[in-house]
């Protein structure tokens, strides 16, 4: 029996079931759709009736919704328009409950405050109904603010007012109580909406930027939001009465930005109340006196800030005269510092620099490895250590000083030695357009320490021979005079770039080979195009990929 069995034929093995993609359960074939991408989604919908059903439910793809009107913009026919419009609003009602992120972008005018109906257009609050309360978390409304001439020629015409231009959002803001970020940028907004904003006791972050002005309500919905707010911005023509004292009770704020662009901010010292700040932004407008508070003031922590006099409605046009802010007795227009880097813009009374600098220096921060100062008066007598000891007026942490149209009751060989001493610690030095009726100072052509140099706009015609120009890596001399390329510069074997830009009288000849030959290190000759097209043909070839060309300047300006 058991040899008969041996006989029989072994059962044939069994085939493997086929599998497709299409066997995956809906959770796992989701995830597969959600690493495909939003950008897939136009081609896996139409795979099946399944798989288009996955797409709109698959919440990875819709977490973040934005909406532009970059593309509308592009679109002339009323038609394209409204199949636009259709098309976001048919998307918002099959997603609409999976979005924890919802932003609005606008940059040409073309969907929140859009003046003229659009064809098929919607108004921001049908959107909103289509959102989830419980599920959004961030609220953004980000619309560019209207060009002054355009709102005025808008609030001319017959029954027009700045309401209008408002979108009617209280009724819908109110139910989004969870909402954790929310920002509100654009022309203006209902005083409604405003108030909607206390009931949303979860907010971190709150932005509000109405162009048209602020609504009286803000101080009283700042005191009804949590402490807990980490992240404020408010910006407009004026805040109410009352703001500042708002703004001191949310003592858990990490980065807070005012701005008033036609008054002056209420008195902002208390600001230094708020013990755990690291980044501030004040920024002024009027023609009242402000007082700023004191960087080195604030709780050890504080690594950013900007303290700025702008209105930005008076644009390009709006220079001349201005009304400077005051900080430590200077009186100046900007003063910006970040990663240990300051800029201060016209400084226009120094009663001394040192003092300046030191009320200017974050507690907690270790000093400053680049200053630059831009359309700053600059005596000489402030720029001493107090008490006429001798020495550096800047710290030792110092490496880059850049100076850029600046003015002086001396000559900048004293301003340099009175800002940095006998004793250079810097690495690059910026003297822009302040050499004008005098030579470079000997102290920089005697600076061996130096390895960055820019001389740009200072009407040089050449370079005397000094022991600068060997040491240095980086040489600009960017729209000066020059009408060769400066024979001291043979010695400049660690020259890596060289920048002879903007030089109209500029012409380099083939006997400029040697020259150019002499500095074995050079890896980038930067020259306008007009200076390039003559250059030779075995200068160009010798140059090869060091040759950079820019475009010709306009040599009236300047």
């Amino acid at each position: 029996m058991a040899a008969f069995s041996a006989l029989q034929p072994a059962p044939a093995p069994q085939e493997a079931p086929t599998l497709t993609i299409d066997a995956l359960p809906n959770a796992l074939l989701g995830l597969v759709l959600a690493l495909a991408g939003r950008e897939a989604g136009p081609s896996t919908a139409l795979v099946s009736k399944r798989w288009n059903q996955l797409v709109f439910a698959e919440q990875a793809l819709w977490r973040e919704v934005v909406l532009s009107d970059d593309s509308l913009a592009a679109l002339a026919e009323p038609e394209q328009q409204e199949r636009w419009f259709a098309c976001k609003l048919r998307l918002l009602q099959r997603v609409g409950s999976l979005v924890h992120v919802f932003r609005v972008q606008e940059d040409h005018g073309q969907l929140v405050f859009r003046q003229q109906p659009a064809p098929g257009g919607w108004q921001l609050a049908q959107l909103l109904q289509l959102l989830s309360p419980s599920h959004l978390q961030a609220l953004i409304v980000n619309c560019r603010w209207p060009l002054f001439p355009e709102v005025a020629a808008f609030l001319e015409q017959p029954g027009n007012d700045a309401e209008q231009l408002a979108p009617q959002l209280a009724s819908e803001l109110q139910h989004f109580t969870a909402v954790q970020f929310l920002s509100l940028h654009g022309a203006a907004f209902e005083a409604e909406a405003v108030q909607a904003i206390a009931a949303m006791q979860q907010l971190r972050s709150l932005i509000l930027g109405p162009a048209l002005g602020m609504p009286d309500c803000l101080p009283a919905v700042l005191q009804e939001l949590p402490a807990t707010l980490e992240f404020l911005r408010l910006s407009g023509p004026r805040l109410p009465p009352g703001t500042m004292a708002a703004v001191l009770r949310h003592t858990s704020l990490d980065d807070l930005e005012l701005a008033c662009y036609q008054e002056a901010l209420e008195d902002p010292q208390p600001l230094t109340a708020l013990r755990r700040m690291t980044q501030l932004q004040l920024t002024c407008g009027g023609d009242a006196a402000v007082v700023l508070p004191l960087p080195c003031q604030f709780a050890a922590g504080l690594a950013k800030y900007g303290m700025v006099r702008e209105d930005p409605w008076l644009g390009a046009e709006g220079g001349g005269e201005f009304s400077p802010l005051e900080v430590a007795g200077a009186l100046l227009e900007r003063a910006v510092f970040s990663d240990q880097q300051l800029d201060i813009e016209r400084l226009v009374a120094l009663p001394s620099l040192p003092r300046l600098l030191e009320a200017l220096l974050p507690a907690g921060q270790p000093g400053y490895t680049r200053l630059t100062l831009s359309g700053c008066w600059l005596p000489i007598d402030a720029l001493q250590l107090d008490g006429g000891h001798g020495g550096s007026a800047l710290c030792a942490h110092l490496r880059t000083l850049s100076l850029h149209f600046c003015l002086s009751d001396s000559t900048f060989s004293n301003v340099l030695a009175a800002m940095l001493g006998e004793s250079w610690g810097v690495a690059s030095l910026e003297l822009v357009r302040c050499l004008l009726d005098e030579p470079i100072p000997l102290s920089v052509l005697s600076a061996t320490r130096l390895t960055s140099l820019n001389l740009s706009d200072n009407c040089l015609e050449d370079l005397p021979d000094a022991p600068v120009w060997a040491a240095l890596a980086e040489l600009s001399l960017h729209k000066n005079g020059l009408t060769c390329i400066p024979p001291a510069l043979s010695g400049a074997t660690a020259l890596r770039r060289l920048v002879l830009s903007s030089n109209p009288f500029l012409a380099i000849k083939e006997e400029d080979l040697l020259l150019l030959e002499s500095m074995p290190n050079l890896a980038e000759l930067e020259l306008s195009h007009s200076t390039a097209e003559e250059m030779p043909a075995v200068v160009r070839a010798w140059l090869g990929p060091r040759l950079k060309l820019v475009a010709n300047p306009e040599w009236s300006e300047g």
